[in-house]
């Protein structure tokens, strides 16, 4: 089997003298008694123990699945931020999909996902039937874990373009957030999404014309067969937890290709219900957000930003002045260059 990059095997990822190279590809067991594995990139060899580590933050690809470039964005971010590099652990998780199997960079015990699915939360296609999202559960509950991490006390999972599309949805549905232990909270960081998960079948604009407008992955009045996370949830039960999460929700304001140009959004009749460009879709997911927690009565601790100057651009987005607190815990370092913010109305 051909491997494009050099695969370090298990946990600790290790080359011989104990220097990880930079950019190398590795993998870790995940999973009930490691059952599959992952491929990921990060800024420091995993350890059986790392007690330095107070934070972790988990950078997820966008449909180019080239997680090498996530983690390159990050520690550039990282490093223009107060925070102490070396008490911050970036993990970039590398999804595959069927084409790159075919291509042999996939070792055996890795899943594999059909197209983009993996940025849904599908199924994999490999024959393990494994979401997507239970690999992110995997990687909070490992982090998590104090016995290897015992001074983690914040985990971020942060995701740009499609890698935003997966977040923002996990955050919708996953329950790993709530069985962390006392001293371990879970934040999101959502970046320039495609598309958004709506909670009702509200829209602002016309929908008789859209058939199936509100099925998953555009709302929740049906799920496809290959979903099978957990989804039992009633929606207005699913937005309440969303709702009480921790989520930073960040927009590029020259983000503005439209869905009719090459490299612009999801075209679909029901992508295009929430506006024709990726800020458009941004700033309509917001509105319905908020509008929804006034109705229900509920407190919604979203953090939303325009990040200005910027289109879609995953090292700037993760560059700007408001992003370091959300995925670092501090702010820009005094003269580290980075796009300024304001708030998304």
């Amino acid at each position: 089997m051909r491997i494009a990059r050099t695969l370090l095997t298990g946990l600790g990822g290790l080359l011989a003298g104990g220097a990880l190279q930079a950019a190398s590809l590795q993998e870790t067991p995940l999973g009930q008694d490691g059952h599959y594995r992952l491929s990921y990139y990060s800024n420091q060899p995993l350890a059986a123990a790392m007690p330095a580590i107070t934070r972790v933050v988990i950078v997820v690809h966008g449909i180019l699945r080239d997680a090498d470039r996530s983690l390159a964005s990050a520690e550039s971010a990282l490093a223009g931020s107060g925070a102490d590099g070396g008490a911050v652990l970036l993990v970039a998780p590398q999804f595959w999909n069927e084409a790159d199997a075919k291509a042999g960079k996939v070792a055996p015990a890795t899943p594999y996902w059909h197209k983009a699915g993996w940025s849904l939360g599908y199924d994999s296609g490999d024959g393990r039937a494994l979401s997507s999202f239970t690999v992110i559960d995997d990687l909070v509950r490992k982090f998590a874990d104090p016995a290897a991490f015992p001074g983690v006390r914040r985990i971020v999972v942060a995701g740009h373009s499609a890698g935003a599309q997966m977040i923002s949805r996990h955050a919708a549905f996953n329950t790993v957030h709530d069985s962390l232990r006392k001293n371990v909270s879970l934040r999101y960081v959502v970046a320039n999404a495609g598309t958004y998960m709506y909670f009702t079948g509200e829209r602002t604009a016309d929908t008789g014309a859209c058939p199936g407008y509100d099925a998953y992955k555009y709302g929740t009045a049906s799920f496809p067969d290959g979903f099978g996370y957990p989804h039992g949830q009633a929606p207005l039960e699913r937005f309440r937890r969303f709702a009480a999460r921790d989520i930073s929700f960040l927009q590029g304001t020259d983000d503005t290709r439209p869905a009719t140009a090459e490299g612009g959004p999801d075209g679909s009749c029901a992508a295009l219900l929430g506006g024709a460009t990726r800020l458009a879709r941004g700033v309509e997911h917001a509105r319905h957000l908020r509008a929804l927690a006034r109705r229900e009565g509920a407190s919604l601790h979203s953090q939303f930003h325009r990040v200005q100057g910027v289109g879609h651009d995953e090292g700037r987005m993760w560059a700007a002045a408001c992003a370091a607190e959300p995925l670092f815990g501090a702010p820009k370092r005094a003269g580290a260059p980075g796009a300024a913010c304001a708030a998304l109305d």
